[in-house]
């Protein structure tokens, strides 16, 4: 896996088991995840995530999405909507997202001091 700290809150890890994207809190207590890769990679990556309050992004449901979202039992999951025999397929049971964005629904949640706006912008 190919790890990029872009600066020391925000780091890409690519390859492995997909790719994610970790951004951290100033103070390092809250983590925002962007997809949680799968299998041994999925495990390399938790344990770089040591923040005690995790939000989970999931951009779709292929395995390389979810399936690490098992490793995160606390945390909040937000994902489009999608065939959830797929989802519990993909993500190897893992609970399902807390808040399902519909294609077209936008969505928007304060990390720290700033605003994340999200769009699903897929179409079932």
């Amino acid at each position: 896996m190919n790890i990029i700290k872009y600066y020391e809150k925000l780091t890409f890890y690519i390859g492995r088991g997909g790719n994610s994207i970790l951004l951290l809190s100033e103070d390092g207590r809250k983590a925002l995840l962007i997809d949680t890769k799968y299998f041994g990679a999925a495990r390399e990556l938790r344990k770089e995530v040591t923040a005690k309050e995790v939000t989970i992004i999931n951009t779709h449901f292929h395995i390389d999405h979810p399936r690490g979202n098992k490793l995160y039992p606390e945390s909040y999951v937000i994902s489009g909507i999608c065939p959830w025999k797929l989802w519990d397929f993909d993500s190897r049971k893992s609970k399902r997202p807390d808040k399902v964005l519909n294609p077209g629904e936008e969505y928007r949640f304060k990390f720290d001091d700033e605003w994340v706006r999200m769009i699903n912008n897929r179409y079932a």
